[in-house]
């Protein structure tokens, strides 16, 4: 194979987390054509992007949905520490009110006094959106009755304080009687670094404003 075609393969086994620089060019050195080096990992990656076949969020690099690389064995997708702590964020919405990415930003800082990157973002997005548990709207996103329905368990079975949610939601998402298989992900839902700059800017200009007008009385 060429280190293209070694590359696209690499990317096609770690389709359902994505991968960094790294991990690919390590995976792609695995074949008996030798090893690739990091500048040819990255040239191939960006002809590949180029023709939409790859795409990028931070680090980390992706199959597009629409590609044929899609195929064979993979590395399983898995729920990862941060899905927890943006589902929350979510379930502390209104229940059939749609909410911004910004006003999801506002309630995760809330929840662990931080803002996620967007690699956590994108990866939580779109993980949530494969088991079920959040549902696309026009403007925004909302979490789905399944996803209710499982905290309903969470909130039933430990405290209401907000740390513990989150451990029980993280505790119940893998639990293998009732929590959430997760068989693929797509990555349907996009996620740009100029649509969540402006949704951090958002947030922060709105946190700025408050502490104003509290400065001012």
């Amino acid at each position: 194979m060429t280190p293209d075609e070694r590359v696209l393969d690499a990317l096609r086994y770690f389709r359902n987390v994505g991968a960094e620089l790294h991990e690919l060019r390590k995976h792609a050195s695995l074949a008996d054509d030798g090893a690739v080096g990091a500048n040819e990992v990255l040239a191939a990656l960006k002809r590949a992007e180029v023709e939409g076949t790859v795409f990028s969020v931070g680090r980390k690099w992706f199959v597009a949905r629409s590609s044929s690389h899609v195929r064979g064995p993979a590395y399983p997708a898995e729920w990862k520490p941060e899905d927890s702590w943006i589902l929350l964020a979510f379930l502390y919405c209104e229940p059939d009110v749609t909410c911004t990415l910004s006003q999801i930003v506002a309630v995760a800082d809330f929840i662990d006094h931080a803002i996620p990157t967007i690699e956590e973002m994108h990866g939580a997005l779109n993980r949530l959106k494969s088991g079920g548990l959040i549902q696309v709207r026009k403007g925004g996103f909302a979490a789905t009755p399944k996803a209710r329905a499982l905290f309903a368990k969470v909130t039933k079975r430990w405290k209401r304080a907000v740390q513990t949610q989150r451990k029980g939601l993280a505790r119940i998402l893998v639990c293998p009687c009732c929590g959430i298989e997760l068989r693929r992900i797509d990555w349907a839902v996009t996620l740009t670094r100029q649509q969540y700059s402006e949704a951090i800017e958002s947030y922060v200009g709105v946190f700025r404003k408050n502490d104003e007008r509290a400065q001012h009385g």
